[in-house]
């Protein structure tokens, strides 16, 4: 993960859970749950999904396929 901003920290955390699948957590309080499928360029093209939640509660949602 590349922390977007040059002067100052925003990104918390970062899990991933699996080789797939990345969880970002920024210090806003925003929860990004980041899904990559294909990105080998091997198995079709590739895929990618974000779903941005807040207190629990999905904000945004994009999806690449």
């Amino acid at each position: 993960m590349i922390e977007p901003y040059e002067t100052e920290s925003v990104i918390k955390s970062v899990t991933a859970i699996s080789a797939n699948e990345l969880v970002v957590e920024w210090i806003d309080g925003r929860i990004q749950e980041i899904t990559m499928a294909a990105l080998d360029g091997k198995s079709g093209e590739a895929k990618v999904s974000v779903r941005e939640l807040r207190a629990g509660k999905l904000i945004r949602e994009e999806k690449s396929f």
